[in-house]
């Protein structure tokens, strides 16, 4: 018996190995309580790796809208060469006629298609930083406040300056650089709380670089006037208060409408595409309607002005305004080859009531002013 009882490998312990037992007959603590059931002490269960959820990129629709608008109307003024005094930003225009559509129209007008490329390559790199950071209904209102403060700016500094010359300016460089200057100023603050400081700082880089890109015909006082309205905006649109704004799916439709109705506007309303003899309204109808006469309303024969003055001189233009005084005034203006050189005719015609009757007020050659025996004369020739 004492030689049985020794038969395992050491004294006391039983001889038969249950599974998950060591060579002691332990049991593994790894395990449940059940010796009969084997487990492997270290196994790794692979898992795939988790992707990070990528943000859904929002599609800058502002900034997509005023591009195509701007390309439509690009388009439109092919072959039309007065696109600048029909829809640019004119000082007499604006202050005397208040042709206030021209605050909107000027911006889609470019000079060539360099300065068509050049804005809206700008303006698409900066817009959609942005619409994605403020918005939508934001980005409206900066790129078109930029617009029409930096037109209205523009205009009258420059007739400040210079008020002895007619200036026409148009393109949509004044909107895309308070664009730049508004994301310019988005960067500097990242995502701290707006600070005047970062505004400052942002309206003087882009000032510095309208000045440093300067030069030939480039408005200077539009881009200054843009950078400095963009830059306000954005500083007044992104303060403490509006921390916590989200855009929502009304803000964003309103948005898309009134830019939609603002393009409209700037492009169909301007009359941008359309030449300046297709644009005659009533009154510079009436006028061109009424046969040729002196001062005391006699004719000279059954030649109208229209057929007298459009046969006889060229480049001739009609156009109708209101003076300060309030009258409304239709002008002439051609070129005409008369007693021995060429000459430039201005023919000013006041509308008493609603077309009831006219008076021919102001008559010039060269800037001079005509006796009635020259306009005679004059009158007399075209009517032969």
């Amino acid at each position: 018996m004492e030689s049985e009882r020794k038969s395992g490998p050491y004294y006391g312990m039983p001889t038969k190995k249950y599974e998950n037992q060591d060579s002691y007959g332990r049991q593994d603590a790894y395990t449940n309580q059940n010796p009969y059931v084997y487990e492997e002490p270290y196994v790794v269960h692979t898992v795939p790796p988790v992707q990070p959820v990528r943000a859904k990129q929002a599609i800058p629709i502002i900034t997509i809208l005023i591009i195509v608008a701007n390309v439509i109307a690009a388009i439109m003024c092919i072959g039309i060469d007065n696109t600048f005094q029909l829809a640019g930003i004119n000082y007499e225009y604006i202050t005397v006629n208040h042709e206030y559509r021209r605050l909107i129209s000027y911006m889609f007008i470019h000079a060539d298609f360099e300065h068509l490329v050049g804005n809206m390559v700008a303006l698409f790199l900066f817009g959609k930083l942005v619409e994605e950071r403020l918005g939508s209904l934001r980005m409206a209102i900066i790129y078109f406040g930029s617009g029409i403060g930096a037109g209205f700016l523009s205009m009258e500094i420059a007739h400040k300056l210079h008020p002895e010359s007619t200036r026409f300016a148009a393109g949509a460089s004044g909107a895309v650089f308070g664009i730049m200057c508004a994301a310019v100023f988005l960067t500097i603050m990242g995502r701290k709380n707006a600070e005047r400081k970062d505004m400052i700082i942002a309206i003087a880089l882009v000032i510095g670089y309208a000045i440093y890109s300067a030069g030939g015909n480039v408005d200077i006082y539009g881009h200054i006037g843009g950078a400095i309205v963009g830059g306000i905006l954005a500083f007044a649109l992104n303060v403490k208060k509006w921390q916590g704004f989200i855009e929502n799916q009304f803000c964003k439709i309103l948005a898309i409408l009134a830019t939609a109705v603002l393009c409209v506007v700037g492009v169909g309303e301007a009359h941008i595409g359309k030449d300046q003899s297709s644009l005659m309204d009533k009154q510079v109808t009436y006028i061109r309607e009424q046969p040729v006469a002196d001062y005391e309303m006699k004719s000279y024969g059954t030649k109208t002005y229209g057929e007298a003055l459009d046969d006889y001189c060229t480049n001739t233009k009609w156009e109708s305004f209101t003076a300060e005084s309030g009258e409304q005034v239709v002008e002439f203006t051609g070129n005409a080859y008369y007693k021995g050189s060429e000459k430039q005719i201005i023919i000013q015609f006041v509308i008493e009531g609603d077309c009831e009757s006219y008076e021919l007020t102001y008559f010039a050659f060269d800037d001079t002013a005509c006796s009635w025996q020259q306009v005679d004369a004059f009158y007399k020739t075209i009517c032969k």
